[in-house]
């Protein structure tokens, strides 16, 4: 019976060991891999531009100017108003009267610490828009193809950072990010160049997502 108690406490002894190594082993990456759910984010900076940066140097004016357009072309009709007022007759940008649509600050905010983590300050006036009362005014395009991108290379940097390459293009259907599909449906789709990006995964929970540390974007 001793015998069989001793042997009892080494295997209990081996065993709580192997379980501490296991659990204490790094663990394979769970990060973000090539795909559609990829390329619908990285698509995200090739649709509202926000302009080429390095790590820290993105401007509040690029930052506002993604997040407007970022609603603005995915149709958020709860979030973005018509200028009830505008007025073609209008000169002035810094007459809310001059834009035909506005959407409220907390909105920006939102979308901006959604992708890049960060707010932007509150600027008056500059690229194209206008802040006043709460609200950022601004004026919009349609009709032309909607830029998508299309990840080729992922490479990881440690810490959840990760390096990605793109190819560019354009379309009017970008219900496809699979270019074996654009030719099977025969897609239109117009070469736009290329792009490279850091990313990062953050969050938690529901809060999990990837964010934007970094964007240069190559046209053809």
């Amino acid at each position: 019976m001793k015998c069989y108690i001793a042997k009892r406490n080494v295997l209990d002894r081996l065993f709580r060991v192997f379980v501490f190594v296991l659990l204490s082993a790094p663990q394979a990456d769970a990060g973000p891999r090539l795909g559609p759910k990829l390329d619908l984010f990285l698509s995200n900076f090739s649709e509202a531009l926000p302009g080429n940066f390095k790590r820290g140097k993105l401007r509040d004016e690029n930052l506002t100017n993604f997040a407007i357009r970022h609603n603005s072309i995915n149709s958020y009709k709860d979030k973005i108003e018509i200028v009830k007022e505008h007025n073609f007759n209008i000169q002035s940008q810094r007459d809310p009267r001059f834009y035909q649509y506005r959407i409220a600050a907390r909105f920006i905010d939102g979308t901006a610490l959604w992708y890049f983590n960060r707010k932007p300050a509150r600027l008056s006036s500059a690229g194209g828009f206008l802040y006043a009362n709460g609200y950022y005014y601004f004026n919009t395009g349609e009709g032309d193809p909607l830029p998508f991108a299309h990840v080729t290379k992922l490479r990881s940097l440690g810490n959840g950072e990760y390096h990605v390459t793109t190819r560019e293009y354009a379309s009017h259907d970008t219900s496809e990010y699979n270019p074996a599909q654009w030719r099977r449906r025969k897609i239109e789709v117009f070469d736009q160049g290329r792009a490279s990006a850091i990313i990062k995964e953050t969050g938690k929970g529901t809060q999990r997502r990837l964010i934007l540390l970094e964007y240069q974007r190559f046209p053809k």
